[in-house]
């Protein structure tokens, strides 16, 4: 039995653990408005219908009754399968170190996705970790699909696994739940760190070392944040769009009042909008048919941090007149 004693092995789940998979990372190009996009996502080209591809339907005969049925939605419908690889996003670095950490101790590593099998090829060609796994269960390749238990017993059986002695990794709260009743150790993916400390404490990590690299990651990924930050807001249009966020508070505005304000075509301002929300500058939620855009606090802080968080030489009180010109300046019109 490899390290963690009491397990023997542990299996991954792929799309949204180890590998960024959205179809907002396509139809963000393909719409004006984010409100129309999300409500495509929702009633045409809906998870329902990509998961009866992931169960075996082949891609061809889903996409002809798709647009049978929304003629008006053909071309949108048929960009999904031809344009699918826009939809994965890269790699999430923090868990595939984790990987790469269990790889290099011995654990045995499995995985087992839902993902249509005329669209796996794509990611198997691109992420070179996937090799590192001694076999990879698609559920578009058996017919067989989470959370139905029998496609975990397919593994179980097909490797030679026992449930009690293999941790499942998943981000979906069902799966997790199915593996759990089947008798596997389930543990639901949030994040790297959360699933880095989550392995320490069955053993399959070293503790001490897991403390370290969660320091590390952080450290890296708030450098990443605040690059990306950066990067989204040397373009003007931008750069104003997140300061009319900041000035409007937590209750954000709408894509359309945006383009609005700012006088930006929709097409133009649905990318910009992506651009910030992706570098963690600003959040969206649904309203009814609109999208809400605000600026992220928790996201702007951590850029805050990052710039700051040597400064002055060890002394960060002197700063303090950064924040106090800041309040000075309250109530005084400012320029977008």
């Amino acid at each position: 039995m490899g390290a963690g004693g009491a397990f023997g092995a542990v299996v991954f789940d792929l799309g949204g653990v180890l590998i960024d998979w959205n179809p907002r990372h396509l139809y963000r190009e393909l719409f004006e408005d984010a409100g129309e996009m999300e409500d495509f996502l929702a009633t045409v080209c809906n998870s329902a219908w990509n998961r009866r591809q992931d169960a075996g339907r082949p891609v061809a005969e889903a996409a002809a009754e798709l647009k049978a049925r929304h003629p008006d939605k053909a071309a949108l419908i048929e960009a999904y399968y031809r344009r699918w690889p826009e939809m994965l996003n890269g790699a999430i670095d923090g868990t595939v170190a984790i990987l790469a950490e269990l790889k290099d101790q011995g654990t045995p590593l499995y995985a087992l996705t839902n993902w249509s099998a005329e669209t796996f090829p794509h990611a198997r060609s691109r992420f070179g970790f996937l090799d590192w796994f001694r076999a990879i269960v698609v559920s578009g390749d058996i017919g067989l699909i989470k959370p139905d238990a029998d496609i975990y017993e397919f593994l179980l059986a097909s490797h030679r696994l026992t449930a009690a002695h293999t941790v499942c990794i998943d981000d979906e709260p069902e799966n997790i739940e199915a593996a759990r009743a089947l008798g596997f150790h389930g543990i639901r993916f949030t994040e790297p760190e959360s699933l880095r400390t989550a392995l320490a404490e069955l053993g399959l990590l070293r503790r001490e070392l897991a403390i370290l690299r969660i320091f590390e990651y952080i450290r890296r990924m708030i450098k990443a944040v605040a690059i990306s930050a950066f990067s989204a807001l040397a373009h003007e249009h931008r750069l104003q769009v997140f300061r009319m966020l900041i000035r409007k508070g937590p209750g954000g505005m709408s894509a359309g009042d945006i383009a609005h304000r700012l006088g930006v075509p929709p097409s133009s301002l649905s990318f910009h909008l992506g651009q910030l929300e992706r570098a963690g500058l600003i959040k969206s939620w649904r309203d009814q048919r609109r999208i809400i855009y605000a600026a992220d606090i928790d996201g702007t802080r951590r850029v805050l941090t990052f710039l700051t968080e040597d400064c002055c030489n060890g002394h960060p009180e002197i700063c303090g007149g950064l924040i106090a010109g800041n309040e000075a300046r309250k109530g005084t019109p400012q320029r977008n």
